[in-house]
């Protein structure tokens, strides 16, 4: 049970209102809140802007090279198809077996860790020891607080993770962010080019220009969006964070353009 509110305290950090925070701690009523950073949406926005930026970006460039070459629409739905499902299996299986990589490295570490404690704590203790001392703290505060946590071996374990090797272990599921790679690079990319599908139905609208316009238009939207999404993981307001989502926006578009 926590003695604070957390979404009051939330609240104060972003009005940075100090008395405010100041109440939203209150031991005589306990507040029932567990404190998460981040949710099961929330581990996959990364994977999602990461890759739908890639997909947005690389199909802005083939538009540019399309609209200098004056290809037919269905010559480029294929090229394009077929760059998408390449680039997006690439990015997906890459994304996995890297991540793969890191966890396995981890959980060596940790059991690494695990077996030092457990036949020589000491060490461990004299290594906390000096990284506190490195930060500023005191041998005689740093002793007891090491003794402290000591008693518990997961406690220690944890901390050495956190403070030797700077290693937090995630609990992120390794494949559903490999899918939600595939799929965000697979929509972000084709969602600009849908204009081509369009302009098959009605023939008079297969203009350069046209296209170009249109695919300039759909990707813009889409890398805002995009960026939009930082707002789900850090609470800022809108007005700014759409202002660097532009700024990202036009800089990024800048250099396929000038090609055209």
């Amino acid at each position: 049970m926590l003695t604070r509110d957390l979404d009051r305290i939330r609240e104060a950090y972003k009005r940075r209102h100090p008395e405010a925070t100041r109440r939203a701690y209150n031991p005589s009523h306990p507040h029932q809140a567990e404190e998460k950073h981040t949710t099961t949406q929330d581990k996959h926005i990364k994977s999602i802007r990461y890759s739908g930026f890639d997909g947005t970006i690389t199909t802005f460039t083939a538009a540019s090279g399309v609209a200098c070459a004056s290809l037919s629409s269905g010559i480029v739905l294929m090229i394009r198809l077929a760059d998408l499902l390449a680039d997006g299996i690439s990015m997906s299986i890459s994304y996995y077996l890297s991540s793969k990589s890191e966890a396995e490295y981890e959980a060596d570490e940790r059991a690494r860790d695990e077996w030092e404690v457990e036949n020589y704590p000491e060490g461990e203790k004299f290594e906390l020891k000096e990284i506190y001392m490195s930060r500023g703290v005191s041998q005689k505060d740093a002793k007891p607080a090491i003794e402290i946590t000591a008693k518990g071996k997961i406690a220690l374990v944890d901390t050495m993770m956190i403070d030797e090797l700077e290693i937090i272990l995630s609990d992120e599921s390794r494949l559903a962010n490999a899918i939600a790679t595939f799929i965000s690079l697979a929509l972000s990319g084709l969602n600009p080019f849908s204009t081509y599908v369009f302009v098959l139905f009605v023939p008079s609208l297969d203009s350069i220009r046209f296209l170009f316009a249109c695919i300039l238009i759909l990707a813009r939207i889409i890398m805002f969006i995009l960026g939009s999404l930082k707002i789900i993981l850090i609470e800022r307001t809108y007005s700014r964070a759409a202002l660097k989502c532009c700024w990202l926006d036009v800089s990024q578009l800048l250099l396929p353009i000038s090609f055209v």
